[in-house]
């Protein structure tokens, strides 16, 4: 166990007290602030005027529409005049009066292709007919099919002004069928609760709590944040692992070393001092998601001792995936070769993403529950669990954490055997089924 904790030691030492440590450690943050500087850039407001034609065969919606253009116009004007969405201008179609449909259409193409209008739409007469039995449809022609806005503030105002006009064909007055007609939108809730007895000596029912309005923060950004700060730490640890070993053995600093400690001993050592490397990367990011947390007032979602839990991924992480990346290492002389080895394990790495929408939708389903159970996943997608409603039952987070850590030691010790075996080989990389003859090797 002291050549462990001296191997250990000595690997923990030149990870952390280089400068290239430093960088890592303070580049993440860095990279994460001018990733989300980026986005509210590029999903900044465009103001930019939007002008449209229409070619309406129903001789009613052009007034609708028009108004409508116009109520929007007071409505994105902010208290200093400035817009805060773009303006939609409706533009006469007078030069195309004299022509025929087909005409029409070909001319306003022309006038969307010369950047003169985004788009025009046709509304055929049906549309506020209500009689009509076939599926309602409206034309929206442009050169720019990813804008959305333009689309969707169009197909409100032309069902809106539709149904109204069914409504008056129909003998309803608009008024009374605006009243009837109104939506309902939804708040989204969790659940009403009651707190322990309110007197002095904590007797009684107790006070209830109405539910709150669910978080967007609490639902979905803590959780993601979460499985992302475990999946970077230990995928920013593990790789290098690979690549000192291959170091080491392509400079036969190993030969010398097993002189000295048996390659049991050295691979541990390896891995404790490597994920002491990672805890230290944790703590500085847990630790910093932790003041944030606090400070926006979530310290309640992420706990202490959520914290310690997720230190314990991260520790078993990196014992997992290290030791295969490790095993990769001893198996390779050549980068090369081992960049083709080490896909299967960047796959596994990589396995929690293909349901991470999944979980996120639904956490209680069997396909959440299943895949945070799976070993190779479990660090990353069994916090996001536990921070979401409803949470992971202890049973569970137990299993993974049992299941994770077994998994973990049956790598370490597969690895081992191939580590014992390919160290000191050279030459060719070895296949996938002589590493698993090394494996059953006594």
């Amino acid at each position: 166990m002291r050549k462990i904790l001296i191997v250990a030691k000595t690997e923990f030492q030149s990870a952390v007290q280089t400068k290239a440590f430093l960088v890592s450690l303070l580049m993440l943050p860095v990279i994460y602030a001018l990733a989300f500087g980026i986005t509210r850039f590029a999903s900044r407001v465009d103001t930019k005027p939007r002008s449209f034609a229409v070619i309406d065969h129903t001789g009613v919606m052009f007034p609708s529409i028009k108004q409508a253009a116009g109520e929007r116009r007071k409505g994105i004007v902010d208290a200093s005049g400035k817009p805060k969405a773009s303006d939609f201008l409706l533009v006469d179609t007078a030069q195309e009066a004299d022509r025929s449909g087909p005409e029409v259409a070909l001319a306003l193409s022309g006038r969307v292709r010369s950047g003169e209008l985004e788009a025009f739409i046709e509304i055929p007469a049906e549309i506020i007919q209500t009689e009509a039995t076939a599926p309602l449809t409206w034309m929206y022609f442009s050169d720019s099919p990813n804008y959305p806005d333009l689309r969707k503030w169009l197909n409100e105002v032309i069902n809106d002004a539709a149904r109204k006009s069914r409504y008056l064909a129909a003998g309803l007055k608009p008024e009374l069928a605006e009243k009837v007609d109104r939506r309902a939108e939804v708040a989204n809730l969790g659940l009403v609760t009651r707190v322990a007895g309110s007197g002095s000596s904590g007797e009684g029912p107790g006070e209830i709590v109405n539910a709150r309005p669910i978080d967007f923060v609490r639902t979905k950004l803590v959780p993601i944040g979460l499985a992302f700060i475990v999946f970077i730490v230990s995928m920013s640890n593990t790789p290098q692992l690979m690549t000192s070993v291959m170091e080491e053995k392509m400079t036969r600093i190993s030969e010398m070393l097993l002189g000295s400690v048996s390659t049991f001993e050295l691979m541990m050592g390896k891995l404790i001092g490597n994920a002491a490397t990672a805890l230290v990367s944790a703590s500085v990011y847990l630790g910093g998601a932790y003041f944030a947390a606090y400070h926006y007032g979530y310290a309640d979602v992420v706990t202490p001792g959520l914290l310690a839990i997720l230190a314990l991924f991260v520790t078993l992480s990196v014992l997992l995936f290290g030791s295969l990346y490790m095993a990769v290492g001893s198996a390779c002389s050549e980068f090369k070769d081992a960049q083709s080895l080490m896909m299967p394990v960047m796959m596994l790495s990589m396995m929690p993403f293909f349901v991470v929408t999944a979980v996120m939708d639904n956490p209680a389903s069997y396909v959440s529950v299943i895949s945070s159970l799976i070993p190779f996943a479990s660090p990353t997608l069994m916090p996001m669990r536990m921070v979401m409603t409803p949470a992971a039952p202890l049973w569970q987070v137990a299993l993974s954490i049992g299941l994770t850590a077994i998994t973990a030691v049956a790598c370490v010790w597969i690895s081992g055997k191939i580590f014992r075996t390919a160290l000191l080989m050279h030459g060719k990389a070895p296949t996938f089924r002589e590493m698993a003859r090394w494996v059953i090797a006594r």
